[in-house]
């Protein structure tokens, strides 16, 4: 690693950012072994716009500290006694950054060439800020994994252009704006720190899956703008992924990502939505929530559906707290904030063809239900 450097970037025209800003990095790492050092090769490219670069390690059991400390040694390596998740190591960098923006990245994304500089020239153009990049699936690279995200009405997860050939949506002129989104993935993203900061950063309580989803909701609520540089490019290593977590779409679904992602959904609205739109839509809500029984009575998750809806019972002193947090300073309505579209599922869920079918025209009747009660939520 070259001799770190500290200069602010200097803007002398643009946005309503002009001026100098300083950019820090913060990598979460778990067990990241050769990945770590591929995303950190990947972010020193840039390095002149970068004035530090943190390292938060979840408590690995692997020598990716050991190799990060060897090849870079001029990152701030923190390490956590255990492993409390991404959001905590999230919130840990951020908070130890003494930067403007905050170039925020797991430990198996990789930046392509320029892709800082083009987020960068994309948050000091906007109002944004968050800025994300375009998210390639690596090593299929011409296959979006998405565009941003968007808070879907039945609680869940929307990508946009999600798991679509590249050449279907190729981005815009480079001279073009950034494109308005409704949320950020939280893997890969380039943030105001303060502002992140002093809405409450990452929320704690989810340790995993939905993180993104709640932190996007909660920033455009308070009326915060998220934007897409789409000829921004980071590549996300697919892999084998975190064990116990992750699902590829051939392999048995995990059984700890069934129950956070029925957890965390079911916080999610319970957080975000007025009670009013929960009344209004609970025909649909609880068609998914059919569908998510279904599930995992095929799959032999009965008891850690039951599990999710328990644990909103002895957390809601939590969750109230969290709520009334949320309720008492959002400025943007429930139909700003929340969007329609097919139902949002990962691949390789849903297989058999008939199957397929049926959740077509299930999603197209949902979908006729939202645009029928969009304009009566507040």
């Amino acid at each position: 690693m070259k001799s770190q450097i500290t200069e602010d970037v200097p803007f002398s025209t643009g946005g309503h950012k002009a001026g100098a800003l300083s950019i820090g990095a913060v990598v979460t790492n778990f067990n990241g072994s050769d990945d770590i050092i591929r995303c950190l090769d990947s972010i020193c490219c840039e390095q002149p716009l970068l004035r530090e670069i943190i390292v938060v390690d979840n408590a690995s059991t692997d020598n990716s500290p050991e190799l990060v400390a060897r090849h870079y040694p001029n990152a701030r390596i923190l390490r956590l006694d255990q492993n409390f998740g991404p959001c905590v190591a999230r919130n840990t960098g951020l908070r130890a950054l003494s930067t403007d923006l905050a170039l925020v990245m797991d430990d198996d994304v990789y930046l392509a060439p320029t892709a800082l500089a083009l987020m960068l020239k994309g948050y000091v153009e906007s109002e944004a800020s968050i800025v994300c990049p375009r998210i390639l699936l690596y090593p299929d690279t011409d296959i979006i994994q998405c565009d941003g995200v968007a808070a879907h009405f039945l609680g869940t997860l929307s990508l946009r252009h999600g798991f679509a050939p590249r050449h279907e949506h190729d981005p815009p002129l480079a001279a073009s704006k950034a494109v308005d989104v409704q949320g950020c993935l939280s893997a890969c993203f380039l943030a105001d720190r303060q502002v992140v900061l002093q809405a409450g950063g990452f929320e704690e309580t989810y340790f995993f899956y939905f993180e993104d989803l709640e932190f996007s909701l909660r920033m455009r609520s308070l009326g915060h703008i998220v934007v897409c540089t789409e000829d921004a490019v980071a590549y996300h290593n697919r892999g084998s992924g975190t064990p116990g977590l992750s699902f590829r779409g051939t392999s048995v679904y995990p059984e700890k990502r069934f129950y956070l992602s029925s957890r965390n959904r079911l916080m999610t609205i319970l957080i975000h939505y007025r009670l009013s739109t929960i009344l209004l839509l609970s025909p649909a809500l609880l068609v998914y929530e059919l569908l998510v029984i279904a599930f995992a009575l095929r799959q032999g998750f009965f008891v850690l559906w039951f599990r999710s809806w328990r644990w909103q019972s002895a957390n809601w002193p939590v969750t109230g707290k969290l709520r009334a947090r949320t309720q008492g300073s959002r400025k943007l309505s429930d139909a700003e904030l929340l969007s329609g579209g097919p139902i949002p599922l990962a691949p390789g869920v849903v297989r058999s063809r008939p199957m397929c079918w049926m959740l077509d025209i299930l999603s197209t009747c949902l979908e006729f239900y939202w645009r029928l009660l969009q304009p009566f939520l507040r």
